[in-house]
């Protein structure tokens, strides 16, 4: 057995070496196919399928808060996923038995402020038991724990953090740091391949304990920490889930005026980072999918075409006593070696492009994905290479060993049976093409809505930079305030400045704050109502920001904390809280308990992007920064309107700030032009990946058309010549071949069709304004498919129709 394999192995590569041609494009065509496949599965491997880089982290948890109501301040976009009070988190803590070390956090933004000049980081406050919950150990020094919330003025470095802020210095442990005017001793550095959480607040570089003051410990109603936990011993997360719905039904019973709707969800940690980035990863490896079938098909047409050419040396053997099983064990053995070779090509090519498919990908994919090529990640290219093998070979390897000399010898080589198979496959290919085709010009077009997407504010010319007063000597409200004047004076003065305001956050890429609202005049219900997004400004920033006043007016600088409180509202919330009457005028309650403030509105300005470009506007106020005395109002963000942004123009607003307070860092500086390109970073990564796939998979189709109807148009050479010697004319020729390109790619466009609009549902989570069954796109890639096929049967059809039938006769 041994020894008839080595024969065939022998004779296949000594068939592969005289054929240079048929091996370099066989090969190639595989090699593409599975290169793109491994390195599709490389990013499937390092998003969702490697464990996170904690201690069994199969067991860890993340414990959200649901809300049916929305009595809460801050709220996230996702109403299963929201964080809860220090109240609630200490009750959820203290009857959970069946999570261990669980564990809150919140984001945390310090200045350093014993450094040449102030300058802003991020971190993470967490409660003492973080790392007995993780399980890793630090690379310097020590992590903290439970004995640490005597001392809470201790930090543990992130390690990007500690090359870039602190050198690297191996004797940074010890040391103290100036954060937000307090010293902090630092007493580890955490290895490189540490980051926690594994989504939200993602750029958190430090670690500081969290530890609760009276008050703070009793909030019921200021929801602000994420919450995580390890499952005990023999806990499921569907148990865990039913412990912790019966804790909040009884906090729900206990504390009505704050728990009412509150609900929480308890899923594994690794869940809420993927779970968002998970359609789109599967719709991308489900089009390296088909790109590998439509690869399988060219290499088997072009066996096919291999197995005719062979079919009299076949028959031969055949004839010789050959069995049908030991030819077709021949052309399996040949299959086997291109897929091999093809896969060991495939992988290289891989493994070429994983450095820039990490780049690429990087706004797809959750914070703890490694993209690399591991144990796992080879595997699957053999067993890819090996399962495209048996996929392209099964059917020349039947072709071939069903050649029978006596056929051949009587009425010449075979061709019907080769032809409808081959056939069948261009039909196939040109499907799964449209397939392709549609799913990336359905993402192109969801691109293409999202940047003509008006967001309601001004686009270009705008500059933001955030600022931060926390550590700033004019911390006090009232000095704050003149500060601020004073600093928007400024930056007024620059040359080409046009507007100038402030604001707690930016309306598109940043966080979103809601309270519970409604009409004056209604009485409030608590755990009941509508949410508005909350924003707080200063005046000029609604001509800063290129908001459209609608009426009334925006705030003029006279509204202070002991003058009737003033709001302005978007037409959303206008429209559906007075749909009757003016809103102008009226009055509406921020809070749903009777001593929630009553502001008046004085203006309404057009509806504008929130959080984020795709999502449907909600009713949104803007609160005077000046009426707003909360101490988390310390960090805004700055929005210019100026021409001639540029980094000198940067620089010196920045000298500006500092001249005022030096004590303020300046940080995130970004264009809105930026910003908004960030909001469709996502959109533009899958579109460009899905039409490189589907540029890729329509050469191939156009490539095995042209291949079999060049072969097929070879083998009708004789009956070619035979018509021109009668008289046909080389237009009826063209014509002939043509209509059979017609003929073959015609069905696979209308099966690929019906397909396209199936299959459509499932990109309707990565589309927006764009139905799945988008007449202009099918119409595009129907005319690009046909625009291919006709390029590539035109070539055959024209030398088809130039045939010398004296050549052919005389070669009869």
């Amino acid at each position: 057995m041994f020894e008839s394999i080595g024969q065939d192995v022998r004779l296949a590569w000594r068939g592969f070496w005289r054929n240079p041609g048929f091996t370099a494009v066989a090969v190639a065509t595989i090699a593409i196919a599975i290169g793109a496949s491994t390195t599709m599965f490389s990013v499937i491997n390092g998003a969702l399928l490697r464990p996170l880089p904690y201690g069994v982290p199969e067991e860890l948890v993340a414990i959200f808060q649901t809300e049916n109501n929305g009595s809460r301040v801050a709220a996230a976009s996702n109403e299963s996923r929201n964080p809860t009070s220090p109240a609630n988190f200490a009750d959820w803590r203290r009857n959970a038995g069946f999570i261990d070390h669980m564990t809150a956090a919140h984001p945390w933004n310090p200045v350093m402020t014993d450094a040449d000049a102030p300058s802003r980081l991020s971190g993470l406050k967490a409660t003492p038991s973080l790392f007995h919950l993780l399980q890793v150990p630090a690379r310097l020094g020590r992590t903290f724990g439970p004995d640490d919330a005597v001392n809470p003025n201790v930090i543990v470095l992130g390690h990007g953090m500690w090359e870039s802020v602190f050198g690297g210095r191996e004797d940074v442990v010890g040391t103290s740091v100036g954060l937000d005017g307090e010293m902090f001793e630092i007493i580890g550095v955490m290895p490189p391949s540490f980051q926690f959480p594994p989504f939200w607040a993602v750029d958190a570089d430090m670690w500081v304990p969290l530890v609760f003051d009276p008050e703070t410990a009793t909030a019921r109603r200021a929801a602000f920490l994420r919450v995580f936990g390890r499952l005990v011993d023999g806990t499921t997360v569907t148990s865990a889930q039913a412990g912790m719905d019966a804790i909040a039904s009884s906090l729900e019973a206990q504390y009505e005026w704050a728990n009412t709707g509150i609900g929480v969800n308890v899923e594994p940690l690794q869940e809420p980072g993927v779970s968002s980035v998970r359609p789109a990863v599967f719709v991308l490896a489900g089009t390296v999918g088909l790109l590998l079938l439509i690869a399988c098909a060219n290499v088997a047409n072009l066996l096919l075409s291999r197995a005719w050419a062979r079919q009299a040396e076949l028959a031969v053997r055949s004839a010789l006593g050959a069995s049908r099983a030991r030819v077709a064990r021949q052309w399996f053995t040949e299959s086997l070696m291109l897929g091999l070779m093809g896969g060991g090509l495939g992988v290289f090519l891989a493994w070429l492009s994983i450095g820039p498919m990490s780049g690429v990908v990087q706004e797809l994919l959750p914070v703890t994905a490694v993209i690399e090529i591991d144990t796992t990640v080879l595997l699957f290219a053999v067993g890819v290479s090996l399962v495209s093998a048996l996929v392209f070979g099964t059917l020349p390897a039947l072709h071939a060993s069903d050649a029978h000399l006596g056929t051949i010898m009587r009425a010449g080589r075979t061709v019907g049976s080769a032809k409808r198979v081959r056939v069948a496959l261009i039909t196939a290919e040109v499907a799964v093409a449209v397939v392709t085709l549609v799913g990336a010009g359905l993402l192109t077009r969801t691109m293409a809505q999202l940047v003509s997407h008006d967001p309601g504010f001004r686009t270009q010319e705008a500059l933001v930079m955030d600022l931060a007063f926390s550590a700033s000597s004019q911390a006090d409200f009232a000095q704050r305030l003149l500060v601020y004047d004073i600093m928007l004076d400024e930056v007024r003065a620059l040359p080409g400045v046009d507007a100038a305001g402030l604001v707690n956050h930016v309306p598109v890429g940043s966080d979103i704050w809601r309270t519970p609202f409604n009409r004056a005049d209604v009485s409030p219900v608590v755990g009941e109502g509508p949410l508005t997004v909350m924003r707080v400004a200063s005046p000029d920033f609604d001509r800063a920001m290129g908001l459209e006043l609608l009426r009334g007016r925006w705030f003029d600088g006279t509204e202070t904390t002991g003058s009737n409180r003033v709001v302005v509202v978007n037409q959303t919330l206008a429209r559906t809280t007075w749909p009757a009457n003016e809103a102008v005028g009226e009055q509406i309650r921020l809070g749903n308990d009777e001593g929630s403030p009553i502001a008046t509105v004085i203006g309404v300005y057009a509806d504008a992007s929130q959080m984020a470009l795709r999502r449907e506007v909600s009713p949104e106020v803007y609160y005077p920064l000046s009426q707003d005395p909360t101490p988390w109002n310390t960090d805004v963000s700055l929005v210019i309107a100026a021409s001639g942004i540029n980094p000198g123009f940067m620089t010196a607003v920045r000298d500006r700030i500092w001249s005022v307070d030096a004590a303020v860092p300046v940080s995130n500086v970004r264009t809105v032009e930026r910003m908004l390109a960030d909001q469709v970073s996502r959109e533009r990564t899958s579109m460009l990946l899905m039409g490189s796939l589907a540029a890729i998979a329509l050469l191939l189709c156009g490539i095995g058309v042209y291949g079999v109807l060049n072969h097929l148009a070879t083998l009708r050479n004789r009956e070619i010549g035979v018509r021109v010697a009668l008289g046909a004319n080389p237009s009826r020729v063209l014509g002939m071949v043509t209509r059979d390109g017609v003929m073959m790619t015609l069905p696979g466009i209308v099966i690929g069709t019906v397909a396209a609009l199936l299959l459509g549902r499932l990109l309707r989570s990565l589309l927006w304004q764009i139905q799945p069954g988008d007449t202009l796109t099918f119409a595009v890639v129907v005319g690009v498919l046909i625009a291919v096929s006709g390029v590539a049967t035109l070539v055959p059809a024209v030398r088809a129709s130039r045939t010398d039938p004296a050549m052919v006769l005389r070669e009869e």
